[in-house]
């Protein structure tokens, strides 16, 4: 009896010490709880389970291992997926799906009018400039046969983030008589003559201005034509005469913009057909090595980009996939081999890619974000790491700091990737560039 009363008087006594005060700080207690067990309720990005909810563990293992796990898409038995399984209008409906190449990237990406994405040029803060898809079409079609009536074969691409980067990739893809050579636009003049002469390239597709062209036209003799992307501010110039110290060597000189519009008439949209007797050739990028020639020629086979962009979908997870609502922004170099596949990703999952010249391992990603909201970026963990130390100096509240850790608790002990929380209007000043969803760091270019 000693027990209950002294329960009964602790009970009385609590209660009678209740005031406006005390319900208040119960009602926020219940608040906090409900918030964190239901409305925000969710299960996590990573789940202790992925492995066993989507995944099919193999029937025969060896002795002390555990069994091999294998998508549902490709169980055992069935080989691996190598690629993007395109079906072709006329296959059979239950036949396995080529793996494709980049010609079925370009093909996606134009296929259904009412899902495109859109190809954005960001010039400044300001000046955000579309391109419409059926005007690379036309291009692609445009810049291939120019290259192929010129007898080029191997075509070095020496460009920074750009549209005629892509349509130059996308057009010796679907002419397959042409190499595509992926230079770095930071190659000093010394490396790109390296470069250029370890490949035997005899066409450049460059800019204005960003390397000695007699230097270069003494040093490949293979070169006969040079493809000049002008400036609009510029094209009243007359890039087509070379200058006296090459005029007596045999390369043509043609400007991106008069190769277009001569041919702009005559050219359409349609694509090239389909042959599948008629592969295209590697894409070639370059790596700086510490050698005495300083430089190495890498080659990439449709095959393994494929491969790599099927890998890059499928670790995505389902609800998180690119699609036509995301705006894609690399802000690396497109001549990045990482970066190019998730860059085909985008354009092959009809997202929207905005391209600017600010790119590279050290780029100021909130340069880099303007005039666009992107919601994914591919960025080096350089950049990263800047962007992360810059907001964490701007955390300077009590509030704001919270903010942060409970974002980082979720992530931590949870496992959810953090959007929003109750306090993140307090730590709204940290964020540098525009909220994304997907930020893809490649450690490899850094």
């Amino acid at each position: 009896m000693a027990v209950l009363e002294t329960l009964d008087s602790a009970v009385t006594d609590l209660l009678g010490q209740w005031n406006v005060y005390s319900t208040a700080l119960a009602t926020l207690l219940v608040a906090l709880v409900t918030y964190h067990m239901v409305l925000s309720g969710r299960d996590p990005d990573v789940h202790p389970l992925l492995l066993a909810r989507q995944t099919v563990p193999s029937t025969v293992r060896n002795p002390g291992e555990s069994p091999v796990y294998r998508a549902h898409g490709a169980p055992h038995g069935m080989p691996l997926a190598t690629g993007l399984g395109v079906r072709d209008p006329d296959a059979p409906k239950w036949s396995r799906g080529r793996d494709g190449d980049l010609r079925d990237v370009w093909r996606q990406a134009v296929a259904s009018p009412a899902v495109r994405g859109r190809f954005l040029t960001v010039h400044g803060s300001q000046n955000v400039v579309e391109h419409k898809l059926d005007d690379l079409t036309r291009q692609i079609n445009i810049v291939g046969r120019h290259l192929v009536d010129a007898g080029a074969t191997k075509v070095a691409i020496y460009l920074p983030n750009s549209v005629e980067l892509l349509v130059a990739l996308f057009a010796c893809s679907f002419y397959t008589s042409l190499t595509p050579l992926l230079v770095p636009f930071d190659a000093s003049n010394d490396e790109l003559v390296s470069m250029l002469d370890a490949s035997a390239a005899d066409a450049i597709i460059t800019a204005p201005g960003t390397f000695t062209l007699e230097a270069v036209v003494k040093a490949l003799p293979s070169l006969r034509q040079i493809i000049w992307v002008v400036d609009p501010g510029n094209r009243h110039m007359d890039w087509d005469t070379a200058p006296d110290s090459v005029a007596s060597s045999s390369v043509k000189s043609d400007t991106w913009h008069d190769i277009v519009a001569n041919s702009h008439a005559l050219i359409g949209t349609e694509l090239p057909p389909l042959d599948p007797n008629s592969q295209p050739h590697d894409v070639v990028t370059f790596c700086r090595t510490k050698a005495a020639k300083g430089v190495e020629v890498v080659s990439f086979s449709h095959a393994n980009i494929v491969a790599g962009m099927a890998g890059q979908i499928s670790a995505i997870p389902t609800r998180e996939r690119l699609g036509h609502v995301d705006l894609f922004l690399p802000a690396l170099s497109l001549t990045d081999i990482y970066t190019l596949v998730t860059t085909l990703v985008a354009i092959y999952s009809n997202a929207s890619v905005a391209l600017n010249s600010v790119a590279g391992p050290t780029v100021d990603l909130e340069l880099a974000c303007q005039g666009v909201a992107p919601t994914v970026i591919v960025a080096s963990s350089k950049a990263l790491a800047k962007v992360h130390a810059e907001s964490m100096s701007k955390l300077g509240s009590p509030l704001a700091k919270w903010s942060h850790r409970m974002a980082t608790s979720s992530l931590d002990s949870e496992g959810i990737f953090p959007s929003t929380n109750i306090l993140s209007g307090c730590a709204a000043a940290a964020r540098p560039i525009p909220p994304s969803r997907h930020s893809f760091s490649a450690t490899c270019a850094s």
